[in-house]
């Protein structure tokens, strides 16, 4: 009896690449090339940009986010601050740091006539007098009155002093003090008259301790 003999079969001969030329190699390279400068041109003229405007976006986004979250706290104290307002126009109704008066000429006539009792009470005789009304910021109104009086050191000083710490509040501004002409050249400063101009000025509340309303 005959054995098989098996035989290792031949594995068959796969057809070698084809060598390529120079030419083909550059030309390749070439394309390679041209594919790469496309890409790069299309990141940058369009991926780049697309990319910018996300994160402009995203930031818009939580700034957005920042301030309206600021708002909303803001908004949560509405409560709290309409109180204080309340309260601080209660204070003002009540305080004695304010003229009183119905209208602003009512205001500056009684402001002159404050002045020529504290004049009065000091010996000062009170020259010519003006007055002018405005409005600050805070809706209050502002009477002001121009004074020019005659006297000497002491009593301007005590005058002064009366004007300043009396109720309700008045203040000095913009004073002016001069030698009177006809003092007598030995005679010292503080002895002679003065000839003396100041603005005097104070708040007013109108009806029902309300702001003032020209």
């Amino acid at each position: 009896m005959r054995r098989a003999i098996l035989k290792p079969l031949k594995r068959p001969r796969l057809p070698s690449a084809p060598r390529l030329t120079a030419r083909q190699w550059a030309s390749r390279l070439g394309a390679m090339l041209l594919l790469l400068g496309v890409i790069l041109l299309a990141k940058e003229g369009v991926i780049d940009p697309i990319l910018d405007s996300v994160n402009q976006s995203r930031e818009e986004i939580a700034d957005a986010a920042t301030r309206l979250s600021r708002i909303k706290a803001i908004a949560a104290t509405k409560p709290e601050l309409e109180a204080q307002a309340a309260k601080m126009m209660s204070d003002i109704g009540q305080s004695d740091a304010f003229m009183r008066a119905d209208t602003e000429a009512l205001a500056g006539a009684a402001l002159q006539e404050r002045l020529r009792t504290l004049t009065s009470a000091q010996g000062i005789s009170l020259g010519a007098i003006q007055w002018a009304a405005g409005k600050t910021d805070s809706g209050l109104g502002r009477i002001s009155v121009r004074v020019q009086i005659t006297a000497t050191l002491g009593p301007l000083y005590a005058l002064l002093g009366s004007v300043e710490s009396t109720m309700p509040l008045l203040f000095i501004d913009d004073i002016d003090i001069q030698a009177t002409a006809g003092g007598d050249p030995g005679q010292p400063v503080q002895d002679g008259p003065l000839s003396v101009t100041f603005d005097c000025y104070g708040y007013w509340l109108g009806p029902e301790n309300a702001p003032a309303k020209p």
